[in-house]
C-alpha cells in the first residue's frame, strides 16, 4: 500500500490547533475546581475529542505506507509512544500518594491498573458511576475515560480508513468514501448517545460508541479542509498552466513578427 498524498495538502504545525486544545483543558479545570464559576467548562472534552478526529485524521493523511502491515503497526506505534510514557507516569506517581493518603486503595488503584490497558471508561460504565459525584471527584484515575474513548476509537479508525481507501490514495474517491463511512457510522453514534442520555447516562457518557460521532465529527472537518485545499491547488495549477500557454504563445507570435521583419529587410 503506498500513499501519494501531495505536499499541497499537507497539513503542517497548526497553533491555532493547540491554542484551541489548551482552552479546552482549562475549561475543564475550572469546571473541576468551581463548577459555579464555569458550569459548562466540562464540555472541554466534547471539543477535545472533534480535536483528536481531526488530527489523526491530518496525521494519516500526511503518511505514506508501502504495506497494510507497516500502515497498522507504524499507526500503533506512534499511539502508544505519545500516550503512554506520560501515562505511566501518572498512574504510578498518583498510585504512590494514594498508598500513603488511603485508608483502603485497592479499588483506585485497580482504576489505574485498567487506565494502562484504556479501559478505566468501561469500569466507571460497569459501575455506574456519576462523573460529578463525591466519589468520582476523590478517585484520580476518573479522569482517564476519555483517554480510554480516544485509545479504542483509535483501534477501530486505522481499519475503517484502511477500507475507504484513504489510507493508499490521494484520490478525491478515497476521501468521500472515508467521508460516508465516517459520516453514517457519526450518525448512528449521535442517536444512539441521544437515545441513552435519558436512560443510562452513564452509557451514554463513558462508552466509545455514543462519543464516536465527536470524533468522527473531526475526521470529517479535516476531510472538507482537504478537499477545500485540493480545489484550491488545482485552481493554482490550472492559473500556472494557462499562463504558461499565454507565455508559449506570446513567444510564438514574436518569433513570427521577427521572421516577417527580417524577410523584408
Amino acid at each position: 500500500m503506498q500513499a501519494n498524498f501531495s505536499p499541497a495538502v499537507r497539513m503542517g504545525y497548526r497553533p491555532e490547533i493547540d491554542g484551541l486544545r489548551g482552552v479546552a483543558v482549562l475549561a475543564v479545570i475550572i469546571n473541576h475546581f468551581n463548577a459555579q464559576f464555569l458550569p459548562g467548562g466540562y464540555l472541554g472534552v466534547d471539543v477535545f475529542f472533534v480535536i483528536s478526529g481531526f488530527v489523526i485524521t491530518a496525521s494519516l493523511a500526511s503518511r505514506s505506507s508501502s504495506s497494510f502491515t507497516e500502515f497498522f503497526t507504524s499507526f500503533y506505534a506512534r499511539r502508544v509512544k505519545r500516550l503512554l510514557p506520560a501515562l505511566v507516569l501518572f498512574v504510578l506517581i498518583s498510585g504512590f500518594f494514594i498508598c500513603f493518603f488511603m485508608a483502603d486503595p485497592g479499588r483506585t488503584l485497580g482504576m489505574g491498573r485498567r487506565a494502562l490497558f484504556g479501559v478505566s471508561n468501561i469500569q466507571l460504565y460497569l459501575e455506574s458511576v456519576q462523573y460529578f459525584s463525591e466519589s468520582a471527584k476523590l478517585n484520580p484515575y476518573t479522569h482517564t475515560w476519555s483517554l480510554g474513548v480516544e485509545e479504542q476509537f483509535y483501534l477501530l479508525y486505522p481499519f475503517l480508513v484502511a477500507l475507504s481507501g484513504f489510507a493508499h490514495s490521494s484520490s478525491v474517491r478515497g476521501s468521500r468514501n472515508l467521508a460516508a463511512i465516517i459520516g453514517f457510522l457519526s450518525a448512528v453514534s449521535l442517536a444512539l448517545f441521544i437515545f441513552l442520555y435519558p436512560r443510562n447516562q452513564s452509557a451514554a457518557y463513558f462508552l466509545m460508541p455514543s462519543r464516536f460521532w465527536e470524533m468522527g465529527a473531526g475526521c470529517l472537518l479535516f476531510l472538507f479542509w482537504l478537499e477545500s485545499s485540493k480545489e484550491k491547488f488545482s485552481r493554482i495549477s490550472q492559473l500556472i498552466s494557462d499562463r504558461k500557454s499565454t507565455t508559449s504563445e506570446l513567444q510564438s507570435h514574436s518569433d513570427l513578427v521577427c521572421r516577417l521583419l527580417l524577410e523584408k529587410k
